[in-house]
């Protein structure tokens, strides 16, 4: 009996299917991330998340400032639970920002956070930053308002809004290594990214490689 080779094609076991080395596939190793498969923290884990990087963050001011504002220690924390109401408020207005999806991104904003949380638990550093953020902060408060108390104490308002004051300039600081660091982790994150794009296109070109047996076996079958 023989074999029709017009109607009839080899079939080969190691072939790839179609859409195998597409753009659709190297974009898998993107570093974008699809909302639908990585859905932003809830609510409160978005509040335990920044309560604990500001409360850890302003360990130094706290005590520093806790002499120096005549123990206003409600007023300071009144100030760290706005700035914490304010980082939750940006993190969720800007979800819906591709930017907020980039792997480069994210990993730049990790990195200035745990440096700020190093600089807070390194005593002597954390201390001296935060001493002359938290000087500036008290001279522009009380020279601008004016609302000292009785004394040298500083008032209840003055309190807050020097405690902000002082979190914008250390946030203005940890802006400017932002900026420093992302380069950095752009051409690493780059780095990687053609690493595995050419791993992918590799694999791909080897399993589009077929056994020269299995296009000669209809043929043999004929004869």
């Amino acid at each position: 009996m023989s074999f029709d080779e017009s109607n009839t094609e080899p079939v080969n076991p190691y072939a790839t299917t179609s859409h195998a080395g597409t753009e659709e596939d190297l974009d898998a190793w993107l570093p974008e991330v699809d909302p639908a498969d990585k859905p932003f923290p809830t609510f409160g884990w978005t509040v335990l998340k920044w309560s604990l990087i500001c409360g850890i963050a302003a360990i130094p001011s706290f005590y520093l400032g806790f002499i120096v504002t005549g123990q206003q220690a409600i007023g300071m924390l009144v100030g760290i639970g706005i700035f914490i109401a304010g980082y939750v408020w940006g993190d969720y207005i800007t979800r819906p920002r591709p930017w907020r999806r980039s792997r480069r991104v994210q990993l730049t904003m990790r990195t200035v956070y745990i440096l700020r949380l190093i600089a807070s638990l390194a005593v002597p550093v954390g201390m001296v930053t935060d001493m002359f953020f938290g000087m500036l902060a008290v001279m522009f408060v009380t020279g601008f308002t004016g609302q000292v108390g009785e004394g040298s104490e500083l008032s209840f308002f003055a309190t807050v809004v020097t405690t902000i004051v002082q979190g914008v300039l250390l946030n203005l600081v940890m802006t400017v290594v932002g900026l420093c660091v992302y380069p950095i982790v752009s051409v690493i994150v780059s780095k990687r990214e053609k690493k595995r794009r050419r791993s992918t296109q590799e694999s791909s070109s080897a399993g589009d490689v077929s056994p020269l047996s299995f296009s000669e076996s209809p043929s043999a079958s004929s004869r």
